[in-house]
């Protein structure tokens, strides 16, 4: 386990002529220039490292269709955005820099950051000028943009920096499968610091505006209304109101915006996650490429809940040796919609428990899977949807008899299975 960020997201920029910048466009009206004139211990040395920060960021933009209004700075209308250098940590200040509109501008760089993998925010600013300007400049267009805590129902930003730890033994791979056990996954910090950019922060009016500072919760409507649990979903403690509460889970999957990260495990935003940005500020749209809500993915690892069901969707439960380490026993009960069972390459079960209509699977690294109501599941022996792997569906007769060795059991039986290596 590792700390994403600490919790100062206060941000502020450099006296230089933008060089080295490059700008990455989603499908939708928001877009990301990435600035790398900052990255003066070369972190970002490899086209492998640019694109992955680079994919990361357009797969969240990519639901954001808020209108930003353009920073043109002329005459006596002038600004300054300031924010820490990604590589040092030093204040740096930037003088009438032009921000297109529908754009961020995001500063990137790696240094030491000792037990953090990554930190970022968004940036200050001050500006003179007409009132217009200055407001643009302030709000970039969003009217809910208040700046006052108690009434601010919008955030806005010129963009903001994010620095990466030059220590770690990152994983900048697409495909989570080739995640090492001793690897922090590079995509799932980028993803965090940025929402903490977005103002998933303290320092957000619009995002304190939400905090219940009794419960340490956050209210925002459309957070609690997709919350899987009964009340408002829960921060992190008075001394941390700028994350979920550690080891939150949404369907089944630890937010992305809980304090920290399993080393060899990917977090990527749930459904909980981007309902806070929508009630932050942030337009959502929804996303061509998500199956929700009539299909979701479940990785089952170790901070999911004990008894997992998603509900009226469609789901595929995966089961993945480097993602459950052993000290797990997970119960999967999903009687609704159409729903599957995946069991990655290389999962190797110990022995199995099988009875007419349930399942149970000793994994060899000790995790303990339950399957209720197995029956009504399909079994896709080597398929993984994270990685993008297919493979035929097999009924729950079918699984037992080819991929476990015993045929299926009758009235209160229950037979034993052997030793199986997914392949």
């Amino acid at each position: 386990m590792k700390l994403l960020d600490n919790q100062d997201h206060k941000v502020i920029a450099p006296n230089q002529i933008f060089q080295d910048t490059l700008t990455t466009n989603a499908a939708n009206t928001i877009k990301i220039d990435v600035d790398y004139s900052l990255d003066s211990n070369n972190f970002f040395d490899t086209p492998l490292k640019r694109e992955a920060l680079e994919d990361t960021l357009n797969s969240i933009v990519a639901r954001l269709g808020d209108d930003l209004d353009p920073i043109t700075p002329t005459g006596n209308n002038t600004w300054e955005m300031t924010f820490p250098d990604p590589s040092t940590g030093n204040l740096v200040n930037l003088a009438n820099a032009t921000i297109p509109a529908d754009t961020l501008r995001i500063f990137v760089g790696g240094q030491q950051l000792g037990n953090r993998l990554g930190e970022g925010g968004f940036g200050g600013f001050s500006a003179t000028g007409t009132p217009e300007f200055v407001n643009t400049v302030s709000t970039r267009g969003e009217t809910g943009d208040t700046g006052e805590s108690n009434t601010a129902t919008d955030f806005s930003t010129w963009g903001g920096a994010i620095s990466f730890d030059n220590d770690t033994n990152w994983y900048f791979g697409e495909d989570v499968a080739n995640l090492g056990n001793d690897q922090s996954d590079f995509r799932s910090v980028v993803a965090h610091e940025f929402f903490h950019l977005l103002g998933f922060a303290t320092g957000n009016q619009s995002f304190e505006h939400l905090i219940d500072n009794t419960t340490f919760s956050f209210t925002g409507t459309e957070a609690v209304r997709e919350y899987d649990q009964s009340g408002n979903p829960p921060l992190n403690g008075s001394a941390d109101l700028a994350h979920w509460e550690e080891g939150l889970t949404e369907d089944g999957q630890e937010t992305l915006m809980d304090p920290s990260i399993t080393i060899g495990t990917r977090q990527m935003p749930t459904a909980l996650d981007f309902a806070a940005l929508d009630d932050i500020g942030w337009e959502l749209i929804d996303d061509d490429n998500d199956s929700s809500p009539s299909e979701k993915f479940f990785l089952l690892q170790p901070t999911s809940p004990d008894l997992i069901g998603g509900g009226s969707n469609n789901d595929t439960y995966i089961i993945s040796d480097p993602i459950i380490n052993g000290t797990e026993e997970i119960t999967i009960s999903d009687t609704q919609g159409s729903n599957s069972i995946q069991l990655t390459e290389g999962l190797e079960i110990e022995s199995s428990l099988v009875a007419p209509n349930a399942l149970q699977l000793n994994l060899t690294n000790g995790a303990v899977i339950n399957v209720n109501s197995a029956d009504d599941f399909s079994y896709e022996p080597g398929g993984n949807a994270v990685a993008g792997i297919n493979e035929p569906d097999d009924d729950f007769s079918t699984f037992v008899q080819e991929t476990l060795g015993v045929n299926l059991p009758s009235g209160d039986e229950i037979l034993e299975g052997g030793s199986v290596t997914i392949i």
